[in-house]
């Protein structure tokens, strides 16, 4: 049972969400003030649009499934708020184009350009009762899809983002949580892996079930196999004392010891053994622990000292014994050991890994 010390502190820490929320909802109140008194002529061609919206390389939308199409409407025209939120002529084109599709999978009777009409008529104190009525299970597709709209001309809209980022509050989401959502709406965007950091990818990749409509298969499994590290691979034979430091399907950090190890002196297998490790990662993580990273077994350090293994890359820990060798790859979350065994059988990881 709580004491009055503990109920008084948690009084104190509801009564500061209560106002955090209070002040997120005004901010974005006056957005939609400031949207309602800007210009709304936008030329617009709608067949375009339409047939525009028909390419989009897209799957399902999970607004198919809303049986509740008063719920879709205002799920819609919340959006469409967005659209104005900075911008050339082409930038609104192309929201809107995606706000179409959106329309298409939702079933909705009402066409985009009366969608389009009606979000000048939100109010602000309707505001927070159109906020709530999107249902919980939806609210992370909708701000993907707001984070879409904002960033389809390659850059994101500071407003946009503020606006998606105090939505984001008003939903009790985290700021990591918020940041793994950004991700992935730059991986859906650009329908592709290269230029995203390792950290990003990791974060999107997250989110590849809930939403699989906007990352198709090639492009997921492609992150997967980016992600994955081959952080060992020694024959048996060629180390004493092993010791296991982390479980093996266990998160890691990097810098996180892996195992401890002696080498067998003068063994002719020494030669297969690697740790792996980006060189300039490991400096790195060598300047913070003030240690050896992943380094190689031919150390010049005393042969009866037992060595470190340690991850080079934060991920999930797979390890397995094949014909005689261990290998330890650090992966994503969501890989599987039946992928990542393959992987690191096949020598995909480095090409000096020897066989």
């Amino acid at each position: 049972m709580k004491s009055l010390l503990d109920i008084q502190q948690d009084m104190r820490e509801l009564e500061d969400r209560v106002k955090e929320i209070v002040d997120h909802v005004k901010t974005i109140r006056s957005d939609i003030e400031d949207l309602r008194n800007a210009d709304q002529d936008i030329v617009t061609d709608y067949g375009k649009i339409m047939i525009l919206a028909k390419r989009l390389p897209f799957g399902g939308h999970p607004l198919a499934w809303l049986e509740d199409k008063r719920i879709c409407r205002i799920y819609l025209e919340m959006l469409l708020l967005i659209v104005r939120l900075g911008g050339d002529a082409e930038t609104v084109l192309n929201r809107l184009v995606f706000l179409q599709w959106l329309q298409m999978q939702s079933g909705i009777d009402l066409s985009l350009a009366e969608l389009y009409e009606d979000s000048h008529k939100i109010k602000q104190d309707s505001y927070y009762e159109f906020v709530d009525a999107i249902p919980i299970e939806y609210r992370d597709f909708f701000l993907v899809d707001g984070l879409i709209i904002a960033g389809i001309s390659g850059v994101l809209n500071r407003e946009a983002a503020e606006y998606i980022a105090d939505l984001g509050m008003v939903y009790g989401l985290g700021k990591e949580k918020l940041r793994g959502l950004f991700s992935l709406s730059r991986v859906v965007l650009i329908q592709n892996i290269e230029g995203v950091g390792r950290g990003d990818l990791y974060r999107a990749l997250q989110y590849r079930k809930d939403f699989g409509h906007y990352l198709g298969e090639a492009v997921a499994e492609q992150g997967i196999i980016t992600l994955r590290e081959l952080a060992v691979k020694f024959p048996e034979n060629a180390v004493t004392g092993l010791e296991w430091k982390i479980n093996n399907h266990e998160m890691v950090k990097a810098g996180d010891t892996i195992a401890t190890y002696k080498k067998v002196k003068k063994n002719k297998d020494n030669a297969n053994f690697f740790l792996g490790g980006n060189e300039d990662r490991l400096e790195a993580i060598k300047a913070v622990l003030a240690n050896s990273a992943c380094k190689r077994i031919d150390s010049p350090e005393e042969e009866s000292k037992k060595e470190q293994i340690l991850a080079s890359v934060s991920g999930k820990l797979f390890r397995f014994s094949f014909k005689g060798i261990w290998y330890c790859v650090i992966a994503h979350e969501t890989d599987d050991i039946a992928s990542v065994k393959k992987w690191g059988i096949a020598g995909s990881a480095r090409p000096d890994v020897k066989s």
